[in-house]
């Protein structure tokens, strides 16, 4: 069996002041999964963005890196359409403060089917964020979450 790429296969990034985050969790999704007609405009992306964000009123927001528009045409009318596939993995660190266990941030972006997981432009918008800024602390006791 072939060992893959480093590039297509990394469960570890270095961001912005060293800190090391491992991956704990990959899930990939169609960009526009229940659009049934029609094209994708500005507002069904702004949408799609805020669901992305914080799909549950209780959840730590999530860290949404966006594509830019490609316009496209269907049916006489416009729209911006968006990579076909949505990658949202989570990532854990050291803790953010004492007392907690680890530190965690979810990234959700954008890319197209087939490409490789972390292109070289995810690589540098994820290396350049400073991990304070998209992580929150997650605090575990002996019987489970505190």
């Amino acid at each position: 069996m072939e060992t893959p790429n480093n590039s297509e296969c990394r469960s570890t990034i270095t961001l912005r002041g060293g800190v090391e985050a491992r991956l704990r969790s990959l899930a990939t999704s169609s960009t526009y999964v229940g659009l049934l007609d029609g094209c994708p405009t500005p507002r069904i992306n702004e949408s799609l963005v805020e669901e992305l964000r914080r799909p549950f009123p209780d959840w730590p927001a999530r860290t949404v890196i966006r594509p830019l528009d490609h316009q496209v045409h269907h049916d006489g009318q416009g729209g911006a359409m968006w990579p076909g596939e949505v990658i949202t993995a989570t990532f854990r660190s050291r803790p953010l403060s004492p007392g907690a266990t680890w530190s965690e941030a979810t990234v959700v972006w954008f890319q197209a089917p087939g490409d490789v997981l972390y292109s070289p432009e995810i690589l540098g918008q994820l290396a350049d964020t400073e991990w304070p800024d998209i992580a929150h602390d997650v605090v575990q006791d002996d019987w489970g979450w505190a």
